[in-house]
């Protein structure tokens, strides 16, 4: 039988990532709108409103159209997207981990569904995307079934815990120049309540309302990774010590996995290429440290 190691670099391995890679790219193209146009109106709104008078029933239009939009048509397009790439991300679970389809949690996506986003996602770059593909998972060579399983849903939740950290951490700050911002600019035009209600504040309620949303709910979701995080480390610590740990334990972990990439939390594709070699010199020193830990058993 392969191993982990062989079965994630085949080419229908690599083509489900690349089909993953192309839905969770769609879906954060929603989300970079999102963010885009509720930060444009923000930034622009304050400009616009000193310099140029009696337009701030407009800016609170165009606010209210903003949210419509955002709540009923970009939001649920994204989290369409999320799910399609949750699921295809299962599908390369299911066969590089060697564990069976949970059918209670939702449906493959169909062959033409996934090979379309394949070839979307090679159309350009095709041999850079490819390489990028490759060894998705820390090597696992040395270790028995099943320790190789679950270093690798540490693994995978691990580097979604950091980045989704990180990434609440930047859109914090980002809160906080939107605020701080509006009342600079209001203390230095001496306006009035009024004024900076309508002409300040309001345009910039999208983005305010878009981050703290987001912040609220990627500090619940980083919550619920970490305690998936302590299961999975949990059960190594039992693997470790010859305790056993079926497929069954195996199959409820990557349940709780899918259900967590399912959830639209996705961080800009410029931020995970950005932080990507640090992650993976993390992932692959995680490795290092159980294996050296079960030689040592073994020695034992």
């Amino acid at each position: 039988m392969t191993s982990i190691a062989e079965r994630q670099n085949l080419p229908a391995s690599i083509g489900l990532l690349a089909a993953m890679r192309h839905a969770y790219t769609l879906a954060k193209r929603y989300r970079g709108t999102r963010v885009g146009v509720s930060v444009g109106l923000a930034v622009l709104g304050p400009v616009v409103v000193l310099v140029r008078e009696g337009v701030a029933g407009w800016l609170g239009a165009a606010a209210g159209a903003c949210l419509a939009v955002d709540r009923f048509v970009l939001r649920p397009f994204e989290a369409s997207w999320v799910r399609t790439g949750a699921a295809v991300q299962e599908m390369f679970d299911v066969d590089v981990l060697d564990l069976p389809w949970n059918d209670a949690k939702g449906q493959q996506p169909t062959p033409m569904k996934v090979s379309g986003l394949t070839a979307k996602h090679f159309n350009t770059k095709r041999q850079q995307r490819e390489a990028a593909l490759l060894d998705w998972y820390p090597d696992t060579n040395g270790l028995d079934r099943p320790m190789d399983v679950l270093l690798c849903q540490q693994s995978g939740l691990n580097w979604h815990e950091r980045l989704v950290e990180e990434w609440l951490t930047v859109q914090q700050a980002a809160l906080f120049f939107v605020l701080a911002a509006g009342g600079v600019i209001a203390a230095a035009e001496q306006l009035t309540l009024v004024a900076y209600l309508a002409g300040l504040l309001l345009p910039s309620m999208p983005a305010i309302i878009e981050l703290l949303d987001v912040r609220d709910q990627h500090g619940r979701h980083r919550d619920r990774v970490t305690a998936a995080l302590r299961r999975v480390m949990a059960l190594l610590d039992r693997a470790v010590l010859d305790d056993a740990v079926t497929d069954s334990d195996c199959r409820a972990i990557q349940d709780t996995v899918w259900d967590l990439r399912a959830e639209p939390h996705t961080v800009p594709n410029w931020y995970y290429r950005l932080r990507r070699a640090s992650h993976e010199l993390e992932m692959t020193a995680a490795a290092a440290t159980l294996k050296d830990r079960v030689a040592r058993r073994r020695g034992q």
